[in-house]
């Protein structure tokens, strides 16, 4: 069975670093339910789905499974989820090592795809195949980065900033 463009848009953002941020700084936030509201707004969520992700984090398990019918789509919504999780990984170890600012969040994108691009990679043996290689698939992930977010309209890492403060005001 294929899921719809809403339920694919909202999984993917559940999996997302943007998620992450966002959830975690309505967690720590006084008045939740208003800044749910406003999230759900801006995104053009549903505000129960909202809530419950955040607040409950039962909606998460629910669309994890993704069934995308399109192989090549597939592929590159699966590197964007690589991507993601890379961001949230990164992000956690930099904050735990605190040798992070917030104003810094963009530099972490691309630490993520050159990490993805790096694990692809692992078979090649030879330096000079794999640095050129390395390059070849830090741009084409990229791409496929942002091609992903355009498709399914998901926040990408350059926003997460701006829509905390538009939530906070």
């Amino acid at each position: 069975m294929q899921n719809s463009f809403y339920t694919i848009r909202f999984s993917l953002f559940t999996q997302s670093f943007a998620s992450f941020r966002i959830a975690e700084c309505i967690r720590t936030a006084n008045n939740q339910p208003r800044l749910i509201k406003r999230v759900s707004k801006i995104l053009l969520f549903n505000p129960s789905h909202i809530r419950c992700f955040i607040l409950h984090k039962t909606c998460k398990q629910k669309f994890l499974k993704i069934s995308i019918a399109d192989p090549v789509i597939r592929k590159k919504v699966k590197v964007y989820l690589y991507i993601e999780k890379q961001l949230c990984s990164i992000y956690r170890e930099k904050i735990t090592a605190n040798d992070f600012s917030a104003d810094y969040e963009y530099g972490l994108l691309t630490l993520a795809i050159e990490r993805i691009a790096g694990n692809s990679l692992s078979h090649i043996k030879n330096d000079r195949e794999f640095d050129s290689q390395l390059i070849v698939h830090k741009t084409l992930y990229e791409h496929w980065y942002y091609q992903a977010t355009c498709k399914y309209r998901l926040p990408t890492i350059r926003i997460i900033l701006f829509i905390i403060r538009l939530i906070t005001l």
